[in-house]
């Protein structure tokens, strides 16, 4: 991770050992160069299950991490009852909410991959809006506590990509076509 002031210089750079290894065994591959039951082949990149959460402070130094048993997917910053936390989505299908830190609020699975997060003001109260793969989209209260579920995609077969919390333009507003 590098952070650019505003003209393009180098302020820091936060470097972290984490790459994914390489597989490179003439052992994986049978006769003929067939595929193994590992199903990889010498030097083909091992995607990893697992990733990183870290919280640096504003010089680029390690405040927290945490491992996370899968890929994340999404994040984004919400706030419940004045306090700051962080939610990370996965490809797992979990909802991981930490504070500040790093301590880990509350994790709810969802089951099909989490493609995006975002806050939202309900009624008055902050919630978390969790939107799926399979196109389903899940609030959450400030205790993790589900609120609702709506399925959007009937199919289930599109992902829900981004969740927009601005307000909808007025009837009077809006466009309409006829053919």
């Amino acid at each position: 991770m590098q952070l650019f002031d505003p003209d393009g210089n180098l302020q820091w750079r936060f470097v972290r050992n984490t790459n994914p290894h390489y597989r490179h065994s003439p052992g994986d591959c049978g006769r003929f160069g067939r595929r193994r039951p590992s199903g990889h082949l010498p030097g083909q990149v091992q995607p990893r299950r697992f990733s990183q959460l870290v919280r640096l402070d504003t010089q680029g130094n390690l405040v927290w991490e945490q491992n996370i048993s899968a890929r994340l997917t999404t994040l984004t910053a919400i706030q419940f009852n004045g306090r700051h936390y962080i939610a990370a989505g996965t490809s797992r299908g979990e909802i991981l909410v930490y504070n500040a830190d790093g301590q880990r609020l509350w994790l709810r699975t969802l089951n099909k991959p989490i493609t995006s997060l975002v806050a939202a003001n309900l009624s008055g109260e902050p919630v978390l809006l969790a939107g799926t793969d399979s196109g389903t989209l899940v609030a959450y209260n400030a205790d993790g506590r589900r609120l609702w579920t709506r399925n959007l995609d009937l199919a289930a077969i599109e992902a829900i990509l981004n969740i927009s919390t601005a307000p909808a333009a007025p009837m009077s507003n809006r466009c309409s076509r006829s053919f």
